[in-house]
């Protein structure tokens, strides 16, 4: 009699061995829906892929350990992004609508980072741990520049 109770199913009962069964009856129609996924999340991908360029600059003058130009006078790393640093890049816009909205704002477009070496980083973590603080005046920087593709015209 415990057999029978343990054979009987109850309304609200899921009979896992049936939901597999249908799965399996449509598993081409299951494969085919995953590979249009991927097809699509790959096609939309490399339409939203952006054309990035880095360079990494170093400076080399007397008083850049403090952060000033050999006359004295302050530096501040987005001083890099020259006029001419942005004329080249707005020549290498080839899209006409791209390149007059690069030109409204150019420096938009034109990012400058730090670049602090690992030894340094290490350092600033430990110092932080003692809480101490740690200045470190870079004289690297990355010049990055983002020109999207698909119309999608600005950097995050």
């Amino acid at each position: 009699m415990a057999e029978e109770k343990q054979d009987q199913y109850y309304e609200d009962e899921i009979n896992l061995s049936e939901v597999f069964s249908v799965l399996w009856k449509r598993k081409l129609w299951i494969a085919a829906l995953v590979v249009a996924a991927l097809v699509l999340s790959y096609i939309w991908a490399a339409s939203h892929a952006r054309s990035y360029t880095q360079s990494l600059v170093q400076l080399n003058f007397s008083g850049i350990d403090k952060h000033t130009y050999p006359d004295g006078t302050p530096f501040e790393m987005h001083d890099l992004i020259s006029t001419n640093i942005l004329d080249v890049a707005a020549e290498a816009i080839e899209d006409a609508e791209h390149r007059k909205l690069f030109l409204s704002n150019p420096r938009g477009f034109i990012t400058v980072d730090p670049r602090i070496p690992v030894e340094v980083m290490e350092k600033i973590k430990a110092m932080e741990r003692e809480k101490q603080t740690y200045d470190y005046l870079p004289n690297q920087f990355y010049i990055s520049f983002v020109q999207p593709k698909a119309g999608v015209f600005t950097h995050e």
